[in-house]
């Protein structure tokens, strides 16, 4: 039966199913089987449900978002399952995702999301590790070209979705970069920009940046947040360097040199090497209770402590070494203007 030749063709090395001594038709039914046992072995041809796939596959995904319980998730479903059988041949993983899979969200940063939601993810630096790049089904790539279609969805069909796989190994599709509209209001001495600005605000070649990469779910970012604001309120009238944060949860890193493995992160990018950032300890008051003697910037006053040692860290890597700040606060809350800083 056919049944048994296919599990024979799983376990038999290749050499059998090439045997001369096999009759032509046979010889050609075995390498028809093991085509179809080495594509499932990588999982081309069928739908996955995530968190179960092949985890040790490097292809892109082609990710659907679905809300299982609702009824609009089984069209796309039938969609993706048809798109896989067609593209049996091509390194693509089919993957349909629950909004119940929290962990998944937040890696890809579609927490606020609506559904149901196409996109494809390509592996750039391994499967699992940031940075990677997104293709929207839709086609759209900013959050003003979002903003723009106004709720505007495109269906989800197998022939769209085939389309899609297609172009995207075309290489006709540009990344989508996911980001929040940016802030109408500033709260804090520190900028808080969104990933649309990272270019203006980080790139920018005039001023060392450090940015404060944080998550409004961590506790520990909250705590060190006032850390950073106080830092950035005595740095407010440096030229040279800026005080930023970025919640990172919700808004793409596309820097080749960024993996967010955790938060917060920390990371200097000097102007003149903006593309070898130089991480940035967020526990300096460590060194003074382990070091004998104490580091020179060390304060009884924490916040002292913390903007001590960036002027150590600044002098260090940044690419002037002008950071004679003045130990009074140089500016008052209610002068606080980011207009002018980028």
């Amino acid at each position: 039966p056919v049944g048994q030749l296919f599990l024979s063709c799983l376990s038999w090395p290749r050499r059998a199913c090439r045997d001369p001594a096999q009759p032509g038709a046979m010889r050609l039914l075995w390498a028809l089987l093991a085509g179809v046992a080495a594509n499932l072995r990588k999982g081309r041809g069928i739908l996955h449900y995530y968190p179960a796939f092949p985890g040790g596959v490097d292809f892109p995904h082609l990710i659907a978002l679905v809300d299982p319980t609702k009824p609009e998730a089984q069209p796309v479903r039938a969609a993706m399952q048809a798109c896989a059988r067609k593209h049996t041949s091509d390194d693509v993983l089919y993957i349909e995702v629950g909004t119940d899979q929290e962990d998944a969200l937040k890696f890809f940063s579609l927490e606020m999301q609506d559904v149901p939601f196409v996109f494809l993810v390509q592996w750039d630096t391994g499967i699992g590790h940031h940075p990677f790049s997104k293709f929207r089904y839709d086609g759209l790539t900013t959050w003003g070209e979002v903003e723009a279609a106004n709720d505007t969805k495109k269906e989800i069909t197998a022939k769209g979705l085939s389309q899609f796989t297609d172009d995207y190994l075309a290489g006709k599709l540009k990344p989508w970069v996911v980001s929040e509209p940016p802030l109408q209001e500033q709260g804090g001495f520190a900028f808080q920009m969104v990933g649309s600005q990272w270019d203006s605000h980080v790139m920018e070649p005039r001023k060392d940046v450090l940015v404060f990469f944080f998550a409004p779910w961590c506790g520990y970012s909250k705590r060190l947040q006032p850390k950073y604001d106080a830092l950035a309120r005595r740095y407010a009238r440096t030229d040279s360097v800026s005080i930023v944060k970025i919640d990172a949860s919700k808004n793409d890193v596309t820097h080749p040199k960024v993996n967010i493995e955790g938060y917060p992160t920390v990371l200097l990018f000097p102007r003149d090497k903006k593309m070898d950032p130089v991480p940035f300890d967020h526990t300096p008051e460590d060194s003074c209770r382990e070091e004998s003697p104490p580091p020179k910037w060390c304060s009884e006053d924490p916040d002292e402590t913390f903007i001590g040692y960036a002027t150590h860290f600044f002098q260090k890597h940044a690419s002037t070494s002008d950071f004679n700040v003045p130990m009074e606060d140089p500016v008052d809350e209610l002068d606080l203007d980011h207009s002018n800083e980028f």
